[in-house]
């Protein structure tokens, strides 16, 4: 028995899998003169066990929809790995398995499949969204369930919670003319299941509550105090707690989505960096899936080729990537003696014409021997446990309390750089702190390669690196 798949566009014929006694979601091998590329949000190619977007080319893949342009940009692209061909983006996220095959994930979008027909639910939800008495709408694929019509199902997912936040947004009129075609087309007998005290013409309290409902979890919001988020209208406030409570689902959806891209790690307790100690392992100091972030980041920081200022040297790998971009001055402040005396030492060396100095101590201490600089590129760590537990795991970030620092140590339009922390956005709190003391940020996504046994802090695939500038 041999798994087939492809899609239309590619003739449904792109790879096939050999079907084992084995479970496993796996869609096999490129049939023969098929191209299979498996590429992450950035456009470029993935590694083994990372997921990304599947691209299918070769001679069997469609020219384009016919008498669709737009989609047929969307969906139909150059080949970047071979000129005059076409790829074509699938929608499907899979990943390579160590064996040379393809694992099927699910999908990028939210695209459904039923009954072997692709179903687009942003396209329903556009159709019931301009209707006049519908503010927002979301459809999603539900299976029957004991013979019943799904439509049966789903009504009894309304609760009382759900007509008052309807009545909430909407207001008592406009909710009672909903209502009435709500039961004109027999759906729900919603009147009989609309609480009495909805029947007011001011539906507003002091003591405030909304809820938001999805298939996996629900949140709910008690305003206690009457003056909390206050603005000049109800709506007003309605609009701005909806948008809240919308966001705060977005980012849970996308959490259970990241959470399968985590690793397990060692679990160990987090070590003292001492700066007395005699001596640190490498990978105390810095694991290999941090190269890519380091490169990064000396990247953005080096962009005047100016005076640099780094904090926390560790093994060199940073500093060394600064140097290759060229820069004026480079400062370097770094609290461990061992690693002062021996692995600066060392590499400092190589640079015997450049401008390069060491300041030796916690940058807490060093401040008043400190200039200002075109760019400051942040890479401490923790000292001890309560350290890391305050700076790391209460903040939005490590280099949440070096922002203020960092921005009085620039000068006028130089850059702060520093690891996030982030998998593949920002935060929007972490935006506002950022905002506080820089005049713009630009992000970029870093793909990593993080082992099983990693001994660092960081168990995801990617990280964001940050250019501030003040």
């Amino acid at each position: 028995m041999v798994n087939e798949y492809g899609p239309t566009e590619a003739t449904v014929w792109a790879s096939a899998a050999i079907v084992s006694k084995e479970p496993r979601n796996s869609i096999g091998k490129a049939v023969g003169g098929t191209k299979l590329y498996v590429l992450n949000e950035n456009g470029t190619l993935t590694l083994p066990g990372i997921p990304g977007e599947l691209y299918i080319g070769g001679p069997q893949v469609a020219k384009g929809y016919l008498n669709k342009p737009e989609l047929t940009r969307e969906r139909f692209l150059p080949d970047p790995f071979s000129k005059g061909d076409i790829l074509y983006r699938t929608g499907d996220r899979v990943c390579w398995r160590v064996e040379g095959e393809l694992s099927f994930l699910g999908r990028v979008d939210n695209q459904v499949k039923i009954r072997g027909h692709r179903i687009e639910p942003e396209e329903i939800e556009n159709t019931i969204s301009q209707l006049p008495y519908i503010k927002e709408a979301a459809v999603l694929p539900v299976s029957k369930q004991n013979g019943k019509h799904l439509r049966e199902t789903q009504l009894q997912l309304v609760e009382k919670q759900d007509w008052i936040l309807f009545a909430e947004r909407f207001g008592s009129e406009r909710f009672e003319a909903m209502l009435s075609e709500v039961e004109r087309i027999s759906v729900v007998e919603a009147e009989t299941q609309l609480p009495e005290n909805l029947r007011k013409e001011d539906i507003t309290t002091s003591e405030y509550q909304k809820s938001h409902r999805e298939n996996d979890f629900a949140i709910k919001l008690d305003l206690l105090q009457k003056g909390f988020i206050s603005p000049p209208r109800d709506a007003q406030r309605n609009w701005m707690i909806g948008q809240w409570m919308a966001e705060a689902a977005d980012d849970l959806h996308h959490l259970h989505t990241l959470a399968k891209r985590f690793i397990s790690g060692e679990t160990t307790r987090v070590e003292v960096y001492d700066e007395k100690a005699d001596a640190l392992h490498t990978e105390e100091i810095m694991e290999d899936w941090q190269t890519p972030v380091m490169k990064a980041m000396a990247r953005q920081v080096t962009a005047a080729h100016g005076d640099v200022l780094e904090i926390g040297f560790g093994s060199g790998v940073s500093a060394t990537f600064i140097q290759e971009q060229g820069v004026k001055s480079h400062t370097i402040v770094e609290m461990n003696e061992f690693i002062a005396n021996t692995l600066f030492a060392d590499w400092r060396k190589k640079y015997p014409q450049n401008d390069i100095q060491l300041v030796l101590g916690r940058w807490q201490d060093a401040l008043d021997k400190l200039d200002t600089y075109d760019g400051v590129f942040f890479h401490a760590v923790p000292m001890d446990e309560e350290e890391f537990m305050k700076e790391m795991v209460g903040s939005i970030t490590f280099a949440e309390h070096f922002f203020p620092v960092a921005a009085k140590l620039l000068k006028p339009g130089g850059v702060f750089t520093y690891m996030t922390t982030e998998i593949d956005s920002l935060s929007r709190r972490h935006q506002r702190a950022l905002f506080k003391h820089f005049s713009s940020i630009t992000m970029e996504v870093e793909p990593l390669i993080i082992t099983e046994d990693t001994k660092a802090w960081w168990w995801a695939d990617s990280m964001v690196v940050v250019k501030a500038t003040k």
